[in-house]
């Protein structure tokens, strides 16, 4: 046996089954029918589905098979659309003659055509011009139908084709003859055929059987009388074939499910059949529907003055109510139906089904058929819910089947069958059902929150009070509020998504509730132990379908998972929060408790950004407005720290993002960091600097102007503080570019500020400054601030500072405030040099372009002047100030400067320790002419102390006073001059040092009568190394007045030739330049002066000493005397390298000194074989060799020990080749010379010459003895 879970609601065939006593309404309708004589009508009254049809099929029972009733039933919900007087007579006329065999439909047929067509059919002859002529007329209607519809389609096609010319550019013509042969082969004749066709074939047919029939169409039946009429003449014919028959009783069902037209169309049919004599009408219906009808649509105007319930009251004699059905009768009704029809969905409940029962039959159930609806609809669900359990496909095993779900299944099957709206909305808002009782007890807070329960509330005076309609369902909802889940998806679409089914039911609702209490580290323990992406969708669920006060906590839970989510749900995840941010107070989401990167995170990866960024914003606004209601994220209030702290970490997670941000996120961070609300200025520069170091890249567009200004305030302030502030200093310098760039005009008006801080700064920033673009105004506010500069050192700092000073367009002015030109003055005095440095001409430079405004202006720099006074006179790094600025000191200063450095030169206030420094300064200051007066009165005062001979008892200062003498001799006056002179040439035998020195000093401007006698004086005077020195110097200075003509050039040649060792360089020089020719004799003591020099001394000269030896050597006109005569006395090597190395013609002339060498001594010869032999390879070989037979024609034995071994060195392996004779005539003679010993030497030599055939020769010719002819064989290993 099939198992069964579902009821057929049909009513009732027997009384066996009539479980709320319909059969007592039936006996009384079977009373009221024979009981009274039609016609007359019932009413029988009920709700849909309270029994009225069982009721009827029970009537039909009783009465069924008694001859005098016959029982027509018509469902008028059937002909809606259809005459229900037609159709009335149709199924009366099916009704009255079952028993026909005939069909039904050739007997409706036709009886129907008796009603509305009148036809005769009769046979004649007929000729065929009388049938021609019946036909011509059908073909003039045909021709003229085919003629018009030809035109319509040529018509059709000439608008297609000119609209395709227009829109393709194509060949009108071309398309348009296309069109018509198109028409003229599928359209034009088949259009004709098929009618001419048809016409053809009837003709021919009515042609061969020679009949005619006539048709006449009888109009329309119109009256309720015409109807009334045909239905008495079928009861009439049905009365002649069944006399027993008394009553027809027609029920009507269905009525109240029309709509209002056709209900009252229904009634006005009803009324037409009213008269008839054995009628009984039987209408069920829902008489509130039916008033409702009836008030709508009048049936005509005569019941203009009857509403609906009197025109109900006359149209039914009888009216039968059936009252509701008691709830526990009803609760009765529906578990024993189920035990009995469907007793598998009962055992399927496990139990339960009791207690289903008394959910789905609620209060507002009052019929049989809707026990049977929602017991159907319960059966749907659970066996759905069962399925998709046990298949393991959609749902948890006994998720929603178990003892708690199932209940709940039922009361979501009550909400699908009697309230749907409500079923339809809880899809939508999970929260639904809870929302709507809230509300109805008065729980629910804000009304707009709950803008979208509108439709079962109406508002009143700002309260929310329950539509009437929905009185049923919130007796319901509080009746079941007991029953709940925690998660109400599953139930709705009975069956979870991968996401709920992978993760478990119970996985499910407890996610829900961290997230519903906002906790995060719930959501986050499962996603790092369950499958994340599971959990990531159930997340996504949950927020999709969380409202009302739960969703703010949802939402704050889900942006702190964000990190956790899997990068592919990520996106899908951040869009669901931002677009369920625009469903909920940004107030109830408890921000303080999101963490700043996972606010950023949701708003960068969401699509949608709106609620994201609203979020942001929100809690800038409260970070940077320090809000007291803003906590931590334990809900402790927050201190200045921490907002700082928290402030921070956001906007530099903004930043660090900053091309996603949206323009208004842009702006509010952009004002906060530039301090532009009074509500920011709490907030500590330092912090902002902070952010800045994360974000340099955004200066420009977020930090900018106000950056810098709030920077140099703040390095302003902190100045002292050394070590803090350098790194603030260093950012200073980065972002100076920038504001240089984009704001420049600021960049200058704050460099008073930037540039008064230290020295570092100042110099680091300046370069940075166009000096060109810099005002007055603005360059003195600049002096001002650098003047007060701390300056600790000297440096390139400084350097660089006193450059843009002089640079910029400064004035110093008088001003009550300040006194400028002290501040200038204590400036300069502060930063001049302790030490010789690059800063004093800058700062030369500086302090002449102030005096250079005003001349007198260095007058009131009365420190500088002062300390430079004092100085200058020990220390010699001024003198560069002194004489670049003398030129503007007042007379006074010049006086008390000279009074001051006097002490070097003055004989009563000498002072042998600044003569030096004196010197200094008087060289210049000489410079300056304004200085000359002071400079030469000193100097005639000290020449008036010579002409006292105080020199003779103070000689220290004597000597420093001729220091001051050439300095000055050109301002000296003549007089005071040529006394001096005269003093010197008096007591120059008595002190030639001093005196000869004293010439040197005026040498220059002795006259031409005085000096030739002075020089004769001075080189015979001249007996020291001291004053040799002097006379030299003197000498150069006077030697235009040296000459042969003068008669002192030899005297001078020889001073200066036998003097070169006092100082070899100061001598040579002058012997090279001053000195043309000179004799041998001097040339030779030259060479001997020279070379008796130590050796670092003719190091040292050695360029000079060639000079001046080939200078004097090419002078010459006996070179080969004087070569040989060099050769001869001094060192091989200095005359190879002093004389031979460096001349260009050293080949000829020794060669030419070769051709001389008969009349020249041993010596000369052992000299040029050692010379010669590092000149081998450039001499002829001719000339060497008589060189060398020069020299073996006259060598004996000690010439050839002190040459042999220089031989075998010098020329090792040398060859005469052709000249080998000129050799070896001397060589034989030679050996015969010498004595044993050295005849091996001369052997040894004529060897290594290749000579030993010339001894071969000579022993056969017997022309050595007998021991030299033995010495020759043992030498060369020849044969005896």
């Amino acid at each position: 046996m099939s198992e069964k879970y579902f009821i057929k609601d049909t009513a009732l065939k027997d009384k066996q089954n009539d479980k709320f006593h319909h059969f007592d309404f039936v006996k009384n309708l079977k009373k009221i029918i024979e009981e009274h004589n039609p016609p007359f009508n019932i009413a029988l009254i009920g709700k849909w589905g309270v029994g009225k049809s069982s009721i009827i099929n029970l009537l039909k029972t009783e009465l069924n098979g008694k001859e005098e009733y016959k029982v027509h039933e018509i469902n008028a919900w059937k002909y809606e659309n259809d005459s229900l007087k037609k159709a009335f007579l149709k199924n009366l006329w099916k009704t009255l003659n079952k028993e026909q065999d005939v069909s039904i439909f050739e007997n409706y047929k036709n009886w129907f055509r008796k009603i509305l067509i009148e036809s005769k059919q009769h046979e004649e002859s007929k000729g065929f011009k009388d049938t021609l002529k019946g036909f011509l007329p059908f073909v003039y209607v045909l021709t003229v139908i085919w003629g018009i519809s030809s035109l319509f389609f040529v018509i059709l096609f000439l608008l297609f084709d000119s609209l395709t010319t227009f829109i393709t550019t194509k060949n009108f013509h071309i398309d348009l003859l296309k069109s018509i042969n198109f028409f003229k082969d599928k359209i034009w004749i088949p259009l004709g055929i098929p009618p001419f066709f048809a016409l053809f074939m009837g003709f021919l047919n009515s042609a061969i059987q020679n009949k005619r029939t006539d048709i006449q169409m009888l109009r329309p039946i119109e009256t309720a009388d015409e109807y009334e009429e045909l239905f008495k003449e079928e009861i009439n014919n049905y009365k002649k074939k069944n006399p027993n028959f008394k009553k027809l009783v027609v029920v009507v069902d269905d009525l109240d499910r029309l709509s209002p037209k056709k209900v009252v169309d229904a009634l006005d049919a009803i009324k037409a059949f009213v008269d008839v004599d054995e009628c009984i009408f039987i209408v069920t219906c829902d008489e509130e529907i039916l008033i409702q009808a009836v008030e709508k649509k009048r049936l005509n105007k005569t019941f203009d003055d009857l509403d609906g319930q009197l025109f109900l009251d006359k149209l039914f004699q009888f009216k039968l109510s059936l009252p509701p059905i008691i709830e526990s009768d009803m609760k009765d009704y529906a578990q024993k139906l189920a035990e009995q029809e469907v007793p598998d969905l009962v055992r399927m409940c496990n139990g339960q089904f009791s207690e289903i029962i008394k959910v789905l039959i609620h209060p507002e159930v009052t019929t049989p058929r809707q026990v049977k609806k929602l017991l159907n609809i319960f059966a749907n669900n659970m066996l759905i819910a069962k399925g998709r359990e046990d298949g393991s496909r959609k749902l948890e095993n006994e998720l929603i089947t178990g003892i708690k779900g199932i209940k709940f299944l039922a009361k979501l099957s009550v909400l699908q069958s009697d309230y749907n709206d409500i079923y339809t909305a809880l899809i939508k808002n999970y929260n639904l059902l809870e929302d709507v009782v809230e509300i109805y007890n008065g729980d629910a807070g804000s009304i707009k929150k709950y803008d979208e329960l509108y439709r079962f509330f109406n508002k009143k005076e700002e309260k929310l009070v329950l539509k009437n309609d929905y009185q049923g369902l919130i007796n319901f909802l509080i009746m079941t509020q007991h029953i709940s889940v925690d998660n109400i998806s599953p139930f709705i679409y009975l069956g979870q998504n991968a996401v709920g089914l992978l993760a478990g039911d119970e996985n499910q609702r407890q996610i829900r509730r961290n997230l519903i209490s906002g906790n995060e580290k719930g959501v986050i323990n499962y996603l790092e132990k369950e499958n994340a992406d599971t959990i990531s969708l159930l997340v996504l669920e949950e927020i999709e379908n969380t409202y009302g006060d739960d969703l703010p906590f949802v939402i704050k839970a889900s942006y702190q998972i964000i990190n956790f989510i899997p990068d592919n749900r990520k996106r899908e995840f951040a869009n669901k929060i931002s677009i369920k941010l625009q469903e909920v107070s940004i107030e109830a989401l408890r921000a303080w408790q999101i963490d700043s990167k996972n606010l950023y995170s949701i708003y960068n990866l969401a699509e949608s950004r709106q609620g994201a960024k609203n979020v942001i914003l929100y809690v800038l606004k409260n970070l940077f407005a320090e809000n007291e209601s803003w906590m931590s994220k334990t809900g402790k209030p927050l201190n200045k720290e921490d907002f700082i702290n928290s402030s921070l970490e956001l906007v530099n997670i903004l930043l660090n993002n900053e091309k996603e941000l949206d323009n208004e996120i842009q702006l509010v961070i952009k004002n906060f960091i530039k301090n532009s609300k009074e509500q920011y200025s709490s907030f500590p520069f330092e912090r902002i600097y902070e952010l800045y170091q994360t974000n340099k890249i955004l200066f420009d567009d977020y930090f900018g102007l106000s950056f810098y200004q709030q920077l140099i305030n703040y390095i302003s302030d902190n100045k002292d503080k050394g070590e803090i502030i350098k790194p603030f200093v260093e950012t200073l310098y980065q972002i100076i570019p920038s504001i240089k760039k984009n704001h420049y005009d600021s960049l200058i008006e704050s460099l008073p500020l930037i540039l008064g801080i230290n020295k570092n700064i100042t110099a680091n920033i300046i370069p940075m400054v166009d000096v060109n673009s810099i005002n007055e105004e603005s360059a003195t506010k600049i002096l001002v601030a650098i003047m007060n500069i701390k300056i600790e050192e000297e440096d390139s700092k400084l350097n660089s500072i006193i450059n843009f000073l002089y640079k910029i367009p400064f004035t110093i002015y008088e001003d009550e405030e300040i006194d400028l030109f002290k501040e200038f003055d204590n400036f300069v005095y502060n930063v001049l040099p302790t030490k010789q440095h690059s800063t004093m001409p800058l700062l030369i430079q500086l302090v002449n372009k102030l005096t250079s405004i005003e001349a007198n202006y260095f007058g009131k720099l009365s420190k500088l002047f002062n300390y430079l006074k004092e100085q200058c006179i020990q220390v010699d790094i001024y003198d560069n100030f002194i004489l670049e600025t003398n030129r503007y000191f007042t007379e006074n200063q010049r006086v008390a400067l000279f009074n001051h450095i006097n002490k070097g030169v003055l004989y009563g206030t000498f002072d042998v320790n600044v003569t030096d420094r004196t010197y200094s300064l008087y060289s210049q200051l000489i410079k300056n002419k304004e200085n000359h007066d002071q400079i030469k009165g000193s100097i005639h005062q000290g020449i008036d102390y010579f002409s006292n001979n105080v020199y003779q008892n103070n000689v220290d200062w004597a000597y420093n006073f001729l220091n001051f003498l050439p300095l000055t001799v050109d301002i000296i006056d003549k007089s005071k001059l040529n006394m001096f002179i005269n003093i010197a040439r008096n007591h120059m035998s008595s002190y030639p040092d001093l005196m000869i020195k004293g010439l040197r000093c005026v040498g220059g401007s002795i006259s031409t009568s005085d000096v030739k006698e002075c020089i004769s004086q001075v080189i015979n005077t001249a007996n020291n190394d001291t004053n040799k020195i002097d006379a030299h110097d003197f000498l150069n200075q006077v030697s235009a007045n040296i000459s042969e003509e003068d008669g002192n050039l030899e005297q001078y040649a020889k001073f200066l030739v036998e003097n070169i060792h006092v100082s070899p360089t100061r001598f040579l020089n002058s012997i090279k330049n001053n000195l043309v020719t000179m004799s041998d004799e001097n040339f030779m003591i030259l060479m001997k002066e020279i070379f008796e020099l130590n050796n670092d001394t003719i190091t040292i000269n050695k360029s000079i000493i060639l000079v001046t030896l080939e200078k004097f050597f090419n002078s010459t006109e006996s070179k080969k005397n004087l070569l040989a005569q060099i050769i001869e006395e001094f060192n091989l090597k200095i005359v190879k390298e002093f004389f031979l190395d460096p001349m260009d013609n050293r080949i000829y002339i020794l060669e030419e000194l070769i051709k001389t060498l008969p009349n020249k001594s041993d010596k000369l010869k052992q000299q040029l074989i050692r010379i010669i032999g590092n000149y081998k390879d450039e001499l002829n070989i001719k000339y060497i060799a008589e060189l060398f037979a020069s020299a073996f024609n006259t060598f004996n034995d000690e010439e050839i020990n002190a040459i042999y071994d220089d031989i075998l060195t010098l020329y090792s392996g040398y060859r005469f080749f052709k000249s080998k004779s000129i050799v070896a005539a001397q060589i034989v003679p030679l050996l015969r010379r010498v004595n044993s010993d050295n005849k091996y030497k001369v052997l040894e030599i004529a060897k290594n010459f290749g000579l030993e055939i010339v001894f071969k020769q000579a022993r056969q010719n017997k022309q050595l003895s007998e021991m030299e002819s033995e010495t020759v064989r043992e030498v060369f290993n020849l044969r005896k």
